[in-house]
């Protein structure tokens, strides 16, 4: 066994099958006690709210699969369904792209409300008290119409100013000022000292609640997160469950066995290269459903540098960019479903996360053959074969070089036949080939 064997089969108690298959015996019988309607009732909610930057961020290069003429094979791998393009992106390798950081965007903000009258000409104490007046108006009932009272006077004022001024530049315009003081009786709203009082304490109150309030936000903020992922926790490690029992379902019938009866190094030593095709791509398959269960569920958010997070959204936009129209209806992607009308969601369809889980599962199963497939397929056309190593041609015609007797001491003694090729390599003898 080579160096590097050896250290693989170290490691197989750390696999994903190892932990799997060791814990079966004591989880399974928990999970057959766990209520299943809770399961049933969130499949219609489960949806993928929080992958909408997900699938909008994911940009990353899907190669096609390059068409080759492939050979003559058996009836069962004839009858297998083929790969297809967002099957081997739950499974391929991505690279984690530089996030940069976001930069403010050069076009101007487009203001939804509507265009404020130009109060530039408004002396400080004019808008002071135009603010108070405001609030007033927006705090108490009686002050209904205030704001626009105050305003017209300000224009008033300031026309009758301007053109007393005009008139006569040593106006006194003070309270000495008859003309004036009687502009003012006329034209000045009604709001007295004790409105003013009154106003004035109620903004100091708010203004100090809103203070603390602010202050207080990041913290009642966390709780309230905090609050949330403790009541949804139960249900992501529900789901979590049954992806580890959808996993052992996947696992071929004989590894499955071994695996149960003897062990994950048993199961290593009697088939390392299936074991490792197996465990290689059901752990790319747990560690992309545990990230979709936890951002649906709202329990993390998605993170643009965690290859599972960029592999489940790559794998997501592709399966939606397949999807075809169904009953008339054409597929709307997840993201924008939810913000669509009830009577625009008529019209159209959606995955839910329990179909994207389910078209995952048989990608997954389908991975996992393929992938065993194509490795017996070569071992065939090397010239292996489950009952031994096939002759090659030369060794069928070569013609046996005559032997040149020699004199020998001692008796004849019956020499052993060479080791033969599968017995040296102890993968090919596992594999029984």
């Amino acid at each position: 066994m080579s160096e590097e064997q050896a250290e693989r089969n170290e490691n197989v108690g750390s696999s994903l099958m190892s932990a799997l298959f060791e814990k079966i015996d004591t989880e399974e019988p928990q999970q057959e006690q766990q209520e299943q309607p809770q399961e049933e009732q969130q499949d219609d909610e489960l949806n993928v709210y929080g992958l909408s930057d997900a699938i909008d961020m994911s940009n990353a290069e899907q190669e096609e699969p390059e068409q080759k003429d492939e050979p003559v094979v058996e009836q069962e791998e004839q009858e297998q369904e083929a790969l297809t393009k967002y099957d081997k992106t739950l499974f391929e390798e991505v690279e984690v792209p530089a996030v940069e950081p976001e930069q403010e965007s050069e076009e101007p903000v487009q203001e939804v409300v509507q265009e404020q009258e130009d109060l530039t000409w408004l002396t400080t104490d004019q808008k002071k008290r135009l603010e108070l007046v405001e609030f007033a108006e927006d705090n108490f009932e009686e002050y209904k119409g205030k704001k626009s009272q105050y305003l017209q006077f300000f224009k008033d004022q300031k026309d009758y100013l301007d053109k007393r001024l005009e008139e006569d530049p040593n106006s006194a315009l003070d309270d000495s000022d008859y003309d004036y003081q009687n502009f003012l009786k006329r034209k000045k709203p009604q709001f007295s000292q004790d409105d003013l009082e009154r106003v004035v304490e109620l903004r100091t109150r708010k203004l100090a609640k809103q203070e603390a309030m602010e202050e207080l936000k990041p913290e009642l903020d966390a709780i309230k997160q905090e609050q949330k992922k403790q009541q949804v926790k139960p249900i992501v490690e529900s789901l979590k469950e049954q992806t580890l029992s959808d996993i052992r379902s996947m696992v071929p019938e004989d590894m499955r066995k071994k695996l149960e009866s003897e062990g994950a190094k048993a199961a290593y030593e009697a088939n390392p290269v299936q074991y490792e095709i197996v465990n290689r791509i059901t752990t790319a398959h747990q560690k992309a459903m545990f990230a979709l269960h936890e951002i649906s569920q709202g329990l993390s958010s998605y993170d643009p540098t965690n290859k599972d997070h960029i592999r489940l959204a790559s794998f997501i936009s592709s399966l939606e960019a397949s999807m075809p129209e169904k009953d008339g209806m054409k597929y709307s992607p997840m993201h924008e479903y939810h913000n669509l009308s009830d009577a625009e969601k008529q019209k159209v369809y959606t995955l839910t996360t329990e179909e994207v889980k389910e078209h995952a599962n048989k990608s997954a199963q389908k991975f996992i053959n393929k992938e065993i497939n194509n490795f017996e397929d070569k071992l065939r056309k090397s010239g292996y074969t489950k009952a031994g190593r096939q002759p090659v041609a030369t060794q069928q015609t070569a013609a046996p070089r005559p032997v040149k007797p020699q004199p020998r001491q001692g008796p004849t003694v019956n020499t052993p036949v060479a080791t033969e090729q599968s017995q040296k390599n102890p993968v090919l003898s596992a594999l029984g080939l």
